[in-house]
């Protein structure tokens, strides 16, 4: 049996890097005893230095740190050994605790092991010790659930340069070390605050990191430069409340790791780990009860066409507004609040990531835009601070105008693949957090921009449906690029059609925007709402983020004919009304009349649109509104026909093919 200073060394208890640490018994009483190899000690540490550095770990006493007894040195053998003697406990490092458990504590084990920790950092913290090396292997949980820290304070007695091949490496485990020890700033106890984020992101994701290297090096970049992979990657149940309570302990600065010790408990303790259960969604028994919306989205020159249709006794469901409008047409929105129209303010946010934006009035002088003279790429908001920030300055603006919905920030994702996707998941969640601290009461949209060609497959579809389900908004706002009103792609009308009810599972309201006349085919098809220009702005694409649009730029006025469908230039719907005396409207703007159409063109629209509307709503379920437009479809197709045949200088085959493609998606069927 070896002794050591009076202590008979048992078994091995465990073996690090630089040493071991065996079961030791004397005068009956068992202990835990750690050889340290003295080649490990850094440059100057002799015996006398070493036992001081313990005498002041030993000050260091509570119930979640492991109790020292004495130090020293000895032989052993031919080698000189230092010894720390520590209280021996019953049970295992909370590494074997956590693969025992299956890589996955339930809610409240997580939380009551963290806030032992975080009281074991406060009792060293109250003697000016900073543990240095906080891991899952220096947790132990006895058998009684007890935690203790250990091995604090004895990093900095180290010297790593004698135990790797890799000269000069930084103190501290690679995975766990906080960025100014790397830096070689000066480190105080909210280092440990950081190895307890990653600790906290390793227990809270079954076992991943923030980052992933190759290399050590490579690691250490990623610890100082870059932003770690958020946990809902891992682990896409976690609520956001409790990502941001791991964000902020993983920030690169001190200063921004906010908590104290008391607070950082109670943040542990209040914050819930993951999101709640989804309340089943609707019945479509309920669903059908939801009256079907039509939103206007108003070019700044309109608000007289929305005056005047209001007094001719009917009002817009909504109206929505570009952010980039303001302040300059403020008093667009006044006369909105005036005639009794609620409005959304569209922010316009997924135009900050093209240059064109430099080049369209208002849109640069948005207080949310972060660079002037450069795009909005997802590097710059990476980190939580900057999407914090980002997402209150886009809710503020709408908030400061007293809008009716809000709508969180969001960009143009174009497949699964698209760095923004993420982001913008976050931003939906920190604008939601952000309003409800408002107590405004409003409604948060998320709105989701991307390629539909992503989307031709369920599986995709589904992928996405699972990605933005962590976020809870109120309501969600589809703007696709590759689909319009004109569209003829039976498989692309599908995945759009198939995307939107997916989405109505979360039981959230659902609108198609800058869809034109085939968002009636999806509303009758059971889509809640749809958003159109007047008679214009019947598609969104990327391709027009891109252009650079002239100052007070405006859209040629079309006029909408309700019989066929369609929306056509005004001097060939003036062709065909004067010859096709039935197709003439007796709207209150219309009254029958073919001539002038330019001048009635807008309020035309939006008497039918609205009737168009109210006639669905009074249709009581999806397979009856569904089989009045597949007969109103085939009605206007055969209308079509009939003028191209008699009048084939009118309509052109490419007025109308898509028609014939919206016969084959809207068929009537069971939804």
């Amino acid at each position: 049996m070896v002794d050591v200073a009076g202590y008979v060394v048992g078994k091995l208890l465990g073996q690090g890097t630089y040493g071991q640490t065996f079961e030791a018994t004397k005068d009956g009483q068992r202990y835990a005893l750690k050889l340290i190899k003295a080649e490990a000690l850094r440059l100057g540490f002799d015996l006398r230095r070493f036992q001081r550095e313990v005498r002041a770990l030993q000050k260091v006493t509570g119930p979640h740190v492991v109790q020292i007894r004495e130090a020293g040195a000895t032989n052993v053998g031919k080698d000189l050994r230092y010894y720390i003697v520590m209280e021996y406990l019953e049970g295992n490092s909370l590494a074997q605790a956590f693969r025992d458990a299956g890589l996955e504590f339930d809610e409240p084990r997580l939380k009551g092991i963290l806030t032992q920790i975080v009281s074991g950092l406060e009792a060293m913290f109250d003697q000016n010790i900073i543990h240095r090396d906080l891991k899952p292997e220096n947790v132990f949980v006895t058998d009684a659930g007890t935690v203790k820290l250990l091995d604090f304070g004895l990093v900095k007695m180290l010297d790593y340069t004698t135990l790797t091949s890799t000269p000069g490496r930084a103190i501290g485990t690679p995975l766990y070390i906080a960025p100014e020890i790397l830096r070689g700033d000066e480190v105080d106890f909210r280092a440990d605050f950081y190895s307890l984020g990653v600790l906290i992101y390793h227990l809270a994701t079954k076992g991943n990191y923030p980052f992933t290297a190759d290399t050590p090096l490579e690691l250490y970049a990623h610890v100082v430069d870059t932003e770690p992979v958020r946990p809902v990657k891992y682990n896409p149940a976690l609520s956001n409340s409790f990502e941001n309570l791991v964000l902020t302990l993983l920030a690169k600065q001190p200063y921004e790791r906010v908590y104290g010790h008391d607070e950082l408990k109670v943040a542990i303790e209040t914050t819930p780990l993951t999101v709640p259960r989804a309340l089943k969604a609707e019945s479509r028994q309920k669903r059908e009860a939801c009256p079907k919306r039509c939103f206007i989205r108003l070019l700044q020159n309109e608000i007289g066409v929305v005056r005047q249709f209001v007094q001719q006794g009917v009002k817009p469901d909504g109206i929505v507004y570009q952010a980039n409008f303001l302040p300059k047409f403020k008093k667009s929105l006044a006369e909105l609040r005036t005639l009794g129209v609620p409005y959304a303010l569209d922010p316009v946010t997924y135009r900050l990531a093209y240059s064109s934006f430099a080049q369209t009035k208002g849109l640069s002088e948005l207080p949310y835009v972060l660079d002037r003279l450069s795009t909005l790429t997802p590097a710059m908001l990476q980190s939580l601070d900057a999407q914090q920030n980002y997402a209150r300055g886009v809710i503020d603006w709408q908030t400061n105008w007293d809008c009716d919905y809000l709508t969180a920030p969001f960009h143009y994702a174009r497949d699964l693949g698209s760095p923004w996707m993420d982001i913008d998941i976050k931003l939906i969640q920190e604008s939601i957090a952000y309003a409800q601290s408002l107590a405004k009461g409003k409604p948060i949209f998320a709105g989701l921009c991307f390629n539909i060609e992503a989307y031709a497959n369920s599986d995709n579809r589904l992928a996405l449906l699972n990605r933005y389900s962590r976020a809870k908004p109120d309501g969600y706002f589809f703007y696709v690029d590759g689909i319009d009103e004109r569209t003829n792609n039976p498989l692309q009308i599908q995945a759009l059609l198939g995307l939107l009810r997916l989405f109505q599972r979360m039981g959230k309201p659902v609108f198609a925007c800058r869809v034109g006349t085939l968002g009636l085919g999806l509303l009758a098809a059971g889509v809640d709402g749809m958003s159109v220009g007047i008679a214009s702005l019947t598609g969104f694409s990327e391709s027009t983020l891109l252009v650079n649009r002239a100052v007070g730029y405006d859209m040629t006025t079309k006029y909408y004919i309700p019989g066929l469908l369609l929306t056509l230039p005004v001097p060939l719907a003036e062709d065909i009304l004067r010859r096709n005396t039935t197709l003439r409207c007796q709207c209150p703007a219309c009254s029958g009349s073919y001539k002038d159409l330019e001048r009635v063109a807008k309020v035309h629209y939006l008497h039918v649109r609205s009737a168009e509307i109210a006639e669905m709503n009074g249709i009581a379920d999806t397979v009856r509104r569904t089989e009045a437009f597949s007969r109103r479809v085939a009605e206007a197709l055969a209308r079509c026909e009939a003028i191209r045949k008699k009048q084939p200088e009118y309509l052109q085959p490419g007025h109308y093919a898509h028609l014939r493609t919206w016969q084959q998606v809207f068929k009537p069927q069971v939804v």
